[in-house]
């Protein structure tokens, strides 16, 4: 697997699934940014986007929803891989952002493989 160098940020409100993923993720070989809000999340990927390879975004935070953060996101890179994530999606949602460039859903609560699976497949590295 080629993680060395890959960079993933996190945004999600839930302070101890960020904390986890951070550390699964790190153990795993990445190099891991975090944010428990979605407009601090905005901030991180406008400073370091040249760095980040992929998001993972809870599709609802506290202080907005996952499809908003996602088209800022893409305002900032057209080409960003975005990994959405939530505890409790409808199908018409889940169905509408699988159609976005670039996106795939875990749904939580996850496996520290489920979530390596669909990261290198995201990020083609398998």
């Amino acid at each position: 697997m080629k993680t060395k160098n890959r960079t993933i940020l996190i945004i999600d409100d839930d302070k101890i699934i960020t904390e986890i993923v951070c550390k699964l993720l790190s153990d795993a070989g990445y190099n891991t940014l975090y944010s428990n809000k979605g407009e601090k999340g905005i901030s991180i990927f406008k400073k370091k986007s040249e760095q980040i390879d992929a998001v993972i975004l809870d599709f609802v935070l506290i202080d907005n929803n996952g499809i908003f953060i996602y088209n800022e996101l893409i305002k900032l890179n057209k080409d960003i891989k975005v990994l959405f994530t939530s505890g409790g999606m409808n199908k018409k949602k889940l169905n509408k952002v699988l159609q976005y460039k670039n996106t795939n859903f875990i749904q939580k609560p996850f496996s520290l493989n489920e979530l390596l699976e669909k990261i290198e497949q995201l990020l083609n590295i398998r």
